[in-house]
């Protein structure tokens, strides 16, 4: 016996709209919620989210969303920035 999953079009159509709409969103009036807990999203990492060229799922699926900060500085104080 063969094993079939159900999918029904509908929903995926629905789901569909929903990401759509949630990426249309400017991040930084919502209000980001994990097992039922508000989150403390940084500022910054929204602010330079915007200048990584992905959408807003990608921002959640990444985990981006648990940083402080999403371009890091490595350099150690004594180091010079050689501009790469």
């Amino acid at each position: 016996m063969t094993n079939t999953i159900r999918v029904d079009v509908e929903h995926v159509r629905a789901l569909k709209e929903e990401l759509a709409s949630f990426n249309s969103l400017d991040l930084s009036v919502v209000e980001f919620y994990e097992n039922g807990n508000k989150l403390a999203v940084s500022e910054q990492a929204l602010v330079e989210w915007k200048y990584v060229g992905l959408n807003n799922a990608d921002f959640i699926m990444t985990g981006l969303y648990k940083e402080q900060t999403i371009f890091t500085d490595t350099l150690d104080d004594d180091e010079e920035d050689d501009g790469f």
